[in-house]
């Protein structure tokens, strides 16, 4: 691999992440002609280079609609960059390198500047709770109350359905933020790996065209980007803790749009036709659902396996990648389809439907209710998607909710695991 290949390895810059007092006594003293969101960005890059000394950032101005923050945006951030070249803070190693491997696209690099070694501080990140969108709609981000009313008037068409549930959504993301998760320290002394994480949670509830709706904690540094395995290392509160999951959700979710149990044995049945293992199966039904036409199943299964090779450069455990898994066991992707439609003909319609956001939607409002519901018991618990992490100790009342709560919202039951 080429030296500039190797350039994308270094970590991208968090603008989650808190800035010290002694930073921001140091950049109002040094910068009080620049904006406070310009200097936000100052102590920001200066934080990142610290803690890492060498930093991938974006230029593209995409990146900060989707990514921005109260202070983080395209024209903050790179007038930061300026300034913190200028003086000596950063050096631009790298401008405007693509790499279609990398998945920010065309990034820059930043790396440490002689003028840093004055500033004298821990190189350990500390989430910034406050900067945090609870919400993000349609790519805006919503931080306070009182900017519900104009982002109700910027909603896309195909969100108005969301306008009416507004005001709740946002109370239950307030309320599961500073009640809850902000409590919950994460301890990841036990888990070797290159990722760093936060030891505090803060997680945005995202909707896209009225649907989806996943929780995700944001910064690059998430409990949520470690591999199953790892997070079964965690402590939560100093805690041993046991991650459980939804079995089979998205298909349990199809079967009762049609009114119908989903089998036990969902995924089995289609080992049972094609030969192929419990993670190819998985894996396909996802993919077939989601996808508008087969064209878009072959799209998304390499796409895939760029996104799992990426994620796996700081895995010690590498998770397994769906296209070589196919090739591994002798399959194509129409088989494993065709293997879908004899195994549930209750539920074919549904292979290139483009479903996955509606599937979100549900599975995303029934892993609220069990947030929530746990969180009134008291139990620490931390959203994976469809799966939540919480104290071995409270292992079997988690899946009580879980449970109950699944069948409250579909009338049908799940298999827990």
């Amino acid at each position: 691999m080429s030296d500039n290949a190797t350039q994308y390895y270094y970590p991208f810059f968090n603008q989650y992440v808190k800035v010290p007092k002694l930073v921001v006594d140091y950049v109002l003293l040094t910068y009080s002609l620049e904006s406070e969101n310009v200097q936000h960005c100052i102590g920001l890059i200066i934080v990142n280079l610290l803690a890492f000394n060498v930093i991938a950032y974006s230029r593209r101005k995409e990146h900060y609609t989707a990514k921005r923050t109260k202070h983080y945006t395209y024209t903050n951030m790179l007038r930061a960059v300026e300034i913190t070249s200028q003086d000596g803070l950063s050096i631009k190693v790298l401008t405007g390198y693509r790499n279609k491997g990398y998945e920010k696209g065309i990034s820059s690099i930043l790396s440490a500047g002689s003028r840093l070694e004055k500033i004298n501080i821990s190189n350990e990140f500390e989430l910034d709770l406050e900067s945090l969108p609870l919400l993000i709609i349609d790519d805006i981000p919503v931080f306070e109350n009182d900017k519900l009313l104009a982002i109700k008037n910027r909603i896309k068409r195909q969100s108005r359905s969301l306008r009416s549930k507004l005001k709740r959504l946002y109370e239950e993301s307030l309320r599961l933020n500073r009640d809850y998760w902000n409590k919950i320290d994460i301890d990841t002394s036990n888990i070797d790996t290159k990722n760093k994480c936060f030891n505090r949670v803060s997680l945005t509830r995202e909707f896209k065209d009225g649907e989806m709706g996943r929780w995700f904690q944001k910064g690059e540094m998430s409990y949520q980007q470690l591999s199953e395995e790892e997070r079964t290392k965690l402590r939560i509160n100093g805690e041993k803790v046991v991650e459980i999951d939804y079995s089979a959700m998205h298909p349990h979710i199809l079967y009762a749009w049609e009114n119908k149990q989903c089998p036990s044995d969902c995924y089995e049945s289609i080992m049972n036709q094609c030969a192929c293992s419990r993670f190819v199966a998985k894996s396909m039904v996802l993919i077939a659902v989601n996808a508008d036409c087969y064209a878009n199943v072959s799209r998304a299964v390499n796409n895939k396996k760029r996104e799992t090779e990426r994620a796996n450069r700081n895995r010690t455990i590498p998770e397994p990648v769906l296209y070589n898994e196919l090739k591994k066991q002798n399959l194509t992707l129409k088989q494993v389809v065709e293997a879908i439609k004899i195994a549930h003909p209750t539920i074919e319609k549904y292979i290139y439907s483009a479903s996955a956001n509606k599937l979100m939607l549900v599975e995303s409002d029934i892993m609220t209710s069990v947030l929530l519901k746990l969180m009134s018991l008291g139990i620490s618990a931390l959203p994976v998607h469809d799966s939540v992490i919480v104290p071995s100790r409270n292992e079997d009342v988690a899946r009580r909710v879980m449970q109950d709560t699944y069948m409250e919202h579909t009338g049908f039951k799940i298999t827990i695991k």
